[in-house]
């Protein structure tokens, strides 16, 4: 789990590293991918147990990495607050709804996150109608915002404590969110690093579907966990 946690928190990282020279102009939308880049390495180092004093010196990481979304979450607000039209004009308004829905999603503003993921898809769709080339990482990530939010809330369900634990709530969200994920899967083009990030997200589901029934079904769960084990091997095999 430690690893597939990181290998999520990277993949941010370089993912708005590719956006990074796209609107030079715009202080705003540079000040947000700035943000976002620092929030997601900071993030990618908590989940690594690797602490730097310096960088970690007055707050503490969690409370640090929350900051920088956030800061993000902001500058992209500004961004896109009466600039919509120029940005669909050049191409840019998906890739800004991508940097909102992604910082919404990681401070857990998930309602506002599936709903710019909305605006993000319909930008795309208005995008492609007007004949203009669309990238396939925003299509695949803004698709995957509703599996992302789900693996996160499953995950938190199964360390919750043990009298607030149900075995087919969380079945349920992972089962919910695998086919969000295998929706975004489709808009991913083949060898694209979104791709394997995507089967990532799907392996740390399994993953939390796997410790849900061997910690509240033991041995009647060994059906179950063998499935999803099976599961597990399909996606791996897929990522080769």
């Amino acid at each position: 789990m430690k690893q597939l946690r990181s290998a999520h928190s990277f993949f941010l990282f370089t993912l708005l590293l590719l956006l990074s020279a796209c609107v030079p102009y715009l202080t705003h939308y540079n000040k947000a991918q700035e943000s976002f880049n620092e929030a997601a390495e900071l993030d990618n180092k908590l989940k690594l147990k690797i602490e730097d004093e310096e960088d970690f010196e007055l707050l503490s990481p969690k409370s640090q990495v929350q900051i920088k979304y956030l800061t993000a979450l902001n500058a992209i607000d500004k961004v896109l607050r009466g600039n919509t039209g120029k940005l669909q004009q050049d191409g840019l308004l998906a890739s800004a709804y991508t940097i909102k829905a992604l910082s919404e999603w990681k401070t857990e503003r998930y309602d506002a996150s599936i709903a710019t993921a909305r605006n993000g898809l319909s930008a795309l769709a208005k995008a492609k109608s007007a004949g203009m080339k669309a990238m396939p990482r925003d299509a695949a990530i803004l698709t995957a915002i509703p599996g992302l939010i789900k693996a996160d809330q499953a995950a938190d369900m199964v360390k919750a404590p043990q009298e607030q634990r149900n075995y087919e709530n969380i079945a349920n969200k992972v089962q919910n969110g695998l086919n969000d994920i295998d929706v975004a899967l489709e808009q991913a083009p083949k060898g694209h690093p979104v791709k394997k990030y995507l089967y990532t997200v799907k392996l740390a589901m399994l993953e939390t579907w796997l410790t849900a029934s061997a910690d509240l079904k033991g041995d009647t769960g060994r059906e179950a966990s063998q499935k999803i084990m099976k599961m597990q091997k399909e996606v791996r095999d897929l990522m080769k």
